[in-house]
């Protein structure tokens, strides 16, 4: 194949090189969105009703926690099973420091709010003991859920998510309404960064003043009509496709002993956290 580079001509050869494929979870269709690879996780081959099922009875297991110490353990499990599970750290590490620093928000100001046992004091701000343990409390359940979510979406694709919670009850509407919202965002987010081109295209730069405002209620407005326009291109695509409201899929859904031991493991480890838990409040109370 002939190749021009830096306005010389190169000879490459294709034979027996590999080339790396695109990610299956985009879908053939053109996103702004950065959407994990669900490939390289070791949870992909399983069904995605259990584990939808799995994941949410262990988030719901950790949300009920009322001991920091216990918490943290969570966290902990959630954390080894996500390194286990999904090596791509470089998709679910920066959002893990994205989490963060958004639950630093509600927690730095708690031990500060809440009355009890005077820990340290600055200036007119008094610490206390209780408010500590609850700002850890806080933090280790928020990290925990969020752990177990980015261990679940990056185990299959969105639509695998949303068809596996319709299998376990999900009434069909409420996830058609989901996944063709999930879908809406990326069309609007692709329309987004179509206007920031032709904005910076024409050597626009927002500043603080009137003409900026204008120009941003303006955009602001574009977009409104521009979603209304999508919604209903989105609503004709769909009808034509004959979708009515039923998820479908080539392949048969099958239960087998690894889905077994999975559903089990999910259900076992949040049970026995549960159980310490409870053991843990009535013999420090």
């Amino acid at each position: 194949m002939l190749i021009k580079h830096n306005h010389k001509v190169q000879f490459a050869v294709t034979l027996g090189m590999q080339i790396k494929p695109l990610r299956e979870s985009n879908q053939g269709m053109t996103s702004t969105f950065d959407y994990p690879d669900h490939r390289t996780s070791k949870l992909k081959g399983l069904d995605a009703r259990w584990k939808v099922a799995g994941f949410f009875i262990a988030m719901l297991c950790i949300a009920f926690l009322k001991t920091s110490t216990i918490a943290v353990i969570g966290f902990g499990a959630s954390l080894m099973l996500l390194v286990c599970t999904w090596p791509d750290f470089g998709w679910w590490l920066p959002r893990i420091f994205w989490i963060i620093a958004g639950l630093l928000v509600f927690i730095l100001p708690t031990p500060f709010l809440t009355p009890g046992e005077t820990l340290f004091e600055w200036g007119i701000l008094k610490a206390s003991k209780e408010g500590l343990d609850t700002s850890v409390l806080i933090f280790s359940r928020g990290l925990a859920i969020s752990t177990l979510a980015l261990a679940l979406i990056g185990s299959s694709t969105i639509y695998d998510l949303v068809r596996g919670a319709i299998g376990l009850g999900l009434p069909s509407k409420i996830g058609s309404i989901f996944w063709l919202g999930f879908r809406h965002l990326d069309l609007l987010s692709n329309e987004f960064k179509r206007m920031r081109i032709a904005l910076r295209a024409r050597g626009y730069k927002i500043k603080s003043g009137f003409g900026s405002y204008k120009t941003i209620a303006w955009l602001s407005a574009n977009m409104l009509v521009r979603a209304f326009d999508r919604s209903e291109h989105v609503g004709l695509a769909i009808k034509a496709r004959g979708f009515n409201g039923v998820f479908t899929s080539i392949e048969t859904p099958k239960t087998t002993w690894r889905e077994f031991a999975f559903l089990s493991a999910m259900l076992l480890l949040p049970a026995c956290l549960l159980a310490l838990d409870f053991w843990w409040v009535i013999n420090h109370d």
